[in-house]
């Protein structure tokens, strides 16, 4: 067992007084705000256990959170009226290193993605996958699904081995790797009680090579199957209007693989300016002058052709300021050229300003019971914008209906992001 700073396990001494706050929810879009929801913050499991058993007795619910980074409501503190939004950050942290040389860590539940590289580092271990944001809670992370793109790889949650849980009566259960819950507790959106840490199964430091480049949509999506079979990740930026889309493909190198950097221009102008602010600038100049739109994404929506070699979470992640709303679905592999050939005819048809860009990207199938790729691999389309409630609604409504609407034998295991 490790002893560190803020672990899940840490010692009382010099904690401040526990105590109930009401300093409110909000997530990270905005999408959901709650200012009048009372806030705990417990600092061990015995504090998680007092918490839910309080609750209990009086009829409140509580809604573990992390980093409010969904878009949607599912751990907004709120029903007939505010619940208890259970937050997790003092929970972070190694908990055991027990098992360390066999690549097995058990973590905090509260520890933020961003930390977990120099946690890690000692160990010489990193995540088998990541996605391009590390903003989130490990367990909020895995609770909902999170991933990154990769065909032989798994959502983040398919490298969870184990986990503690405390459930809605208080009692605490040890999940082990053998366990049949195991699969259920993964990805449970928090319904099952509150995970407080998670045992990960880690390999061993790796580089990653990332070239971007672009290619022409049509063709790209035609031939997606062949291309993510062939490289370790690919994903792709779309812009509607655009004939061509961002190609990122990356390749697993040793870990002492001499690095590239980005040039200064392209980690200053390129990503510091026009995939953040100017990307939310594009976006709404769109809406602005929508007769304009497609002109505004041919002119500017695309990156130059570069290549970096760095460590995996230097590569995995972009630095995003630039605040969206997402909605994404998964559909099988073979259907995304379908897919994408009725996105692109619904923009055209309804004439939709949409100045940010539709992702794309691939997992491997699991059988984690509310995963997005149970039972096979998923192509993910996220579909985005800046806007706010009504004009957001009014964009996804149609990509939204497209896939809800589709017939059964095409969309066989379709499913909606939840979180």
């Amino acid at each position: 067992m490790s002893a560190r700073i803020g672990s899940a396990g840490a010692a009382r001494t010099g904690r401040p007084e526990h105590r109930e706050a009401p300093t409110g929810f909000r997530t990270w879009a905005g999408t959901v705000d709650v200012p009048d929801a009372l806030i705990e913050t417990p600092w061990d499991v015995s504090e998680v256990v007092d918490v839910v058993r309080r609750a209990a007795a009086t009829g409140r619910r509580v809604h573990p959170a992390g980093s409010g980074h969904s878009f949607t409501g599912v751990a907004a503190p709120r029903e007939t009226g505010p619940g208890t939004s259970l937050r997790l950050g003092q929970l972070r942290g190694v908990v055991d290193d027990s098992q360390a040389g066999e690549g097995l860590l058990t973590l905090g539940a509260g520890t933020p993605l961003h930390a977990l590289p120099g946690l890690l580092a000692p160990y010489g271990l990193v995540l088998e996958n990541m996605g391009d944001i590390d903003r989130q809670t490990l367990a909020g992370a895995v609770s909902t699904g999170t991933h990154g793109t990769g065909l032989a790889l798994g959502c983040l949650a398919t490298q969870v081995r184990g986990g503690t849980l405390v459930d809605g009566t208080g009692e605490v259960h040890r999940i082990g790797p053998d366990d049949p819950r195991l699969a259920g507790v993964a990805v449970s959106l928090g319904t099952l009680g509150v995970l407080v840490d998670l045992t990960l199964q880690l390999v061993p430091a790796f580089a990653l090579d990332l070239r971007v480049d672009s290619a022409p949509a049509d063709e790209l999506f035609a031939s997606w199957a062949e291309r993510t079979a062939a490289d370790d990740h690919v994903e792709a930026f779309w812009f509607p209007h655009h004939p061509r889309a961002i190609t990122k493909t990356t390749t697993r190198r040793p870990a002492d693989t001499a690095p590239v950097p980005r040039s200064w221009f392209g980690r200053t102008v390129t990503d510091g300016i026009a995939s953040n602010a100017g990307l939310a600038a594009l976006a709404r100049a769109a809406d602005l002058f929508p007769r304009q739109a497609p002109w505004m994404n041919r002119a500017l929506g695309g990156l130059a052709p570069h290549r970096v070699v760095g460590p995996s979470h230097e590569v995995f992640v972009s630095h995003r300021t630039v605040r969206f709303r997402e909605m994404e679905y998964g559909v099988p592999l073979a259907d995304l050229p379908e897919v994408m050939a009725e996105v692109q005819a619904v923009i055209r048809r309804r004439r939709w300003p949409v100045g940010f860009p539709l992702e794309v990207r691939s997992v491997a199938g699991d059988d984690l019971w509310l995963s997005m790729a149970h039972g096979g691999p998923r192509v993910f389309v996220a579909v985005h914008t800046v806007h706010g409630d009504g004009r957001a609604r009014a964009w996804f409504a149609d990509p939204d209906r497209l896939f809800g609407n589709a017939s059964t034998d095409r969309v066989l295991g379709l499913t909606a992001r939840r979180g």
